[in-house]
């Protein structure tokens, strides 16, 4: 189920920074000196609010996969809140924080966290530089018969075809 949007203008969304790694999501919401906030995370959803500089912040994040809610970890840095969910399937990369598809501009992905997978193709390893082809073919046994043509006086499949085509 979305949570309904809030229409009240008093209400602001943090900004939020999040990057994940195989066995956890981590968290980054860029409030400055937060003294008291509220936190709830259940297995799929997370609820915070706080009060800062007279300015309510709000937030609600339908997430995208399941956490476990009692190893949540949270910690005031007095620059950001840091929140670390671990994923209940480790190793599973989310594709995005919230479950829908809309971009929501106060969140954004921490570029400088994110793990580039590179799939690297490895050349095959030559053992031994061949500078002579009749060793090559001795040495592992290739035996290349020379194309020679039948003399039975059959036409072959390729004529015949051929003569289909014409």
């Amino acid at each position: 189920m979305d949570m309904p949007s809030l229409k009240n203008s008093n209400v602001i969304t943090p900004n939020v920074v999040w990057y994940q790694n195989d066995d956890r999501v981590v968290l980054r919401v860029m409030l400055i000196d937060v003294d008291d906030y509220f936190l709830a995370v259940d297995y799929n959803q997370l609820r915070f609010s706080t009060i800062n500089n007279n300015k309510n912040y709000y937030l609600i994040l339908n997430l995208f996969g399941a956490v476990i809610p009692e190893k949540t970890f949270h910690k005031n840095l007095g620059r950001e809140l840091r929140i670390e969910l671990p994923k209940a399937h480790r190793f599973l990369k989310w594709s995005r924080l919230v479950l829908n598809r809309e971009k929501i501009p106060q969140i954004s992905m921490d570029l400088d966290k994110v793990e580039i997978e590179q799939w690297k193709l490895k050349k095959p390893t030559i053992k031994h530089e061949w500078t002579d082809w009749n060793e090559y073919k001795r040495i592992n046994n290739l035996n290349i018969m020379p194309d020679v043509p039948s003399s039975d006086g059959e036409s072959s499949d390729d004529e015949r075809f051929n003569l289909i085509e014409d």
